[in-house]
């Protein structure tokens, strides 16, 4: 059995069907939408947040990340300052306008739940 090249008539070559697996793969089919978004308009609650620290040459610098998701479903990983992931809480809203992006609490119904109507 060839890996690159066809072995038969009709059979499909393996090294074929490992390319195309990859290729599906790290082009994200079959995932869920998770976009990175740089100056449009959106509003979502924020479902995630988390920090880390990037290695570089001259030492480890923080980063800092919130995962916002909108109405449609879409989902949207927006960076933030240091301040901002401090005062971030995951059930807030996020309204980008452009290069800025706000949080607000969201309204909270009669029970005290919130309610995530964005």
């Amino acid at each position: 059995m060839q890996l690159w090249g066809i072995d038969g008539p009709g059979n499909i070559p393996v090294g074929f069907v490992i390319v195309l697996t990859a290729v599906l793969l790290f082009t994200g089919l079959g995932r869920r939408t998770l976009s990175k978004v740089g100056n449009q308009t959106y509003e979502g609650g924020v479902i995630d947040k988390w920090g880390g620290f990037h290695e570089g040459k001259y030492g480890s610098v923080p980063f800092y990340r919130v995962l916002i998701e909108k109405k449609s479903g879409e989902r949207i990983q927006a960076v933030i300052s240091s301040d901002e992931y401090q005062r971030v809480r995951v059930g807030m809203i996020a309204t980008r306008n452009g290069a800025q992006l706000q949080f607000r609490e969201a309204p909270r119904s009669v029970s005290g739940v919130n309610a995530t109507n964005f």
